[in-house]
């Protein structure tokens, strides 16, 4: 039979005195009543009540062994601390600590300091060396100290008021490794002794193989997330290093770089800056992020603030502040990798708005080579698609041997059918087949005689024969350049009816290609307001009438609609 004592304050110390009732029952032999009441409270050595405290400490520490062998984060550790202690010591406040480098950081606290005002004080991190967490530390020994007041090293939190306490400090050692202190603190002198003293050493033991293993299992984690960005970077890198071969337009190269670059840095924004050419500043080519949405239009050529003598010289990327910058992007750091070009030509690939690390350093220096070839590759290529034009307008102008008109007409509808193709949608490489297919819409009229080109009277039934092989000439002189592979449908094709009543093949409605079917309205409005050998000039307004009327039978309405919307109101 057991009986809490007097002063107990937890059903543990109950059931320790039923232990020790239970014990010795045993001892005395059988068939008698043991009544224990005696007191878990410190006992002096020798006292019989001592084995009943020291039972009910070795199962508080079975309790927090089997607890801990279940926990792998620090907080759910160091709580786990907490708990177990506050059953049998009745502290003030307790404090674990982990050991990160030089520092000892607080992972769990109980009964938080107070201030004058009441207010609660967080404990601070602790320096090893300095204060009782930090002696412990640094001495590996625990610290059993009756008056903090008259502790030499005893630091005092800010804020908090300056009384007497008892303060145990027991450093967590595994094996020569400090993986961190546990404090415990009572009010009053002399609150604690030395078996208190050693159930944190014993506790200290088995809490150290805990934060040990949490520390392993938390550098596995990390190591898991780590392979995982590393492999999330490749995969960009790999994307990106894929889209760029085929990009030939300097913005989209600069969209698709720093939306990477702000994917993979995790930053708040990043932007691309040329020089249009050496000796020029630094100009804006794209951006991503709202740090440099403000600043997509009429940039400060001098953002980021680095001249460009710098960006020749330095051969990895450099980290510049945000108040150096003449533009306020509210960033913390900006860091900027050189991009050099044929020339010294340069250009910088920027990113804002992180605290950045050696390897997004790595990370941007990556970028900036792929981009620095990208770029070359795009402005080469539109270098060679602009020479590309011209000999293809010469090409067309050539035609001017045999019909002068056929010459100024190319030019004309080419221009018009540009803007009804903006109109209905066409965009990038769709524009480009356009404008060539306009210019060489009539190219096949090399392979027609000129009288007949030049007949100032009405052609017979077999001179339109001929006229309308133009086409297919128009295809069969095109069909060898590679560069202009598809180009010779639309040339095929640019005078079929909507209705199918057109040539060579008489297709009809969506069968015809789009851009043929663009050339045709523009090619016969240009047709009917223009001076021919064999008639007049008709007025803008009949000629955009008739073109009304064609719609849905020898035009597509669809193009018609766009081009009366452009052309209707203005000059023919």
């Amino acid at each position: 039979i057991a009986q809490a004592p007097e002063h107990s304050s937890n059903p543990q110390e109950l059931a320790a005195c039923a232990d020790a009732s239970m014990l010795t029952a045993k001892g005395a032999g059988k068939n008698r009543i043991t009544v224990f009441d005696g007191d878990l409270a410190r006992t002096e050595k020798g006292s019989p009540d001592r084995g009943v405290r020291t039972i009910a400490h070795l199962k508080m520490l079975q309790s927090l062994s089997n607890r801990l062998n279940r926990l792998n984060e620090l907080p759910q550790i160091g709580n786990a601390i907490l708990g177990e202690l506050m059953t049998l010591l009745d502290y003030h406040a307790c404090r674990v600590y982990v050991a990160e480098g030089e520092w000892l950081t607080p992972i769990a606290h109980r009964h938080e300091f107070s201030s004058a005002s009441g207010e609660a004080v967080m404990p601070p991190p602790q320096r090893v060396g300095e204060g009782i967490a930090g002696r412990a530390a640094a001495t590996r020994v625990s610290l059993l100290i009756d008056n903090s007041l008259q502790c030499e090293f005893a630091q005092q939190l800010p804020g908090t008021d300056d009384v007497a306490e008892s303060v145990i400090a027991t450093p967590l050692l595994f094996g020569d490794e400090v993986m961190g202190v546990v404090v415990v603190t009572k009010l009053g002198i002399d609150a604690f002794d030395a078996d208190d003293a050693r159930l944190i050493e014993v506790l200290a033991g088995q809490a150290s193989v805990a934060l040990k293993n949490a520390a392993l299992y938390a550098a596995e984690r990390t190591e898991a997330e780590r392979a995982r960005h590393l492999l999330e970077r490749s995969n960009e890198f790999l994307r990106l290093s894929h889209e760029l071969v085929e990009v030939r337009d300097v913005e989209e190269v600069a969209r698709r770089a720093t939306e990477t670059v702000t994917k993979l840095l995790r930053c708040d924004s990043s932007s691309l800056w040329l020089q249009a050419e050496a000796g020029a500043g630094l100009t804006s080519v794209g951006g991503c992020g709202p740090a440099f949405d403000g600043h997509s239009e009429g940039a400060n050529p001098s953002y980021p603030n680095v001249e460009p003598a710098r960006l020749r010289t330095e051969r990895s990327p450099f980290l510049i502040g945000a108040d150096e910058s003449k533009v306020e992007t509210g960033t913390r750091q900006q860091l900027v990798a050189p991009l050099r070009f044929g020339g010294d030509r340069v250009g910088a690939l920027v990113a804002g708005g992180a605290e950045f690390t050696p390897e997004d350093a790595r990370i941007i220096e990556g970028i900036a080579d792929q981009t620095r070839m990208a770029l070359t590759n795009a402005e080469q290529f539109s270098s060679l698609e602009t020479m590309f034009v011209s000999t293809v307008e010469s090409l067309a102008n050539a035609l001017e041997a045999n019909d002068e008109y056929t010459s100024t007409h190319a030019r004309a509808i080419t221009d018009m059918a540009l803007e009804v193709g903006e109109r209905v949608g066409l965009v990038g490489d769709e524009l480009k087949r356009l404008e060539v297919g306009a210019l060489f819409h009539d190219i096949g009229k090399i392979g027609i005689p000129k009288e007949i080109l030049s007949k100032p009277s009405a052609l017979t039934k077999d001179e339109r024969q001929v006229v309308e092989r133009h086409p297919v000439i128009g295809e069969r002189i095109l069909a060898p350049i590679r560069q202009l592979d598809g180009i010779g449908e639309i040339v095929r094709h640019c005078h079929e009816r909507y209705d199918g009543g057109g040539y060579p093949d008489g297709l009809r409605e969506r069968a015809i290609p789009f851009a043929a079917r663009i050339i045709f309205v523009c090619d016969a409005y240009h047709a009917m307001t223009s001076e021919r050998p064999y008639s007049e000039a008709r007025s803008h307004e009949d000629a955009l009438a008739e073109l009304r009327g064609g719609a849905g039978s020898q035009f597509d309405p669809v193009v018609v609609a766009a081009f009366v919307s452009l052309f209707g109101a203005g000059s023919g």
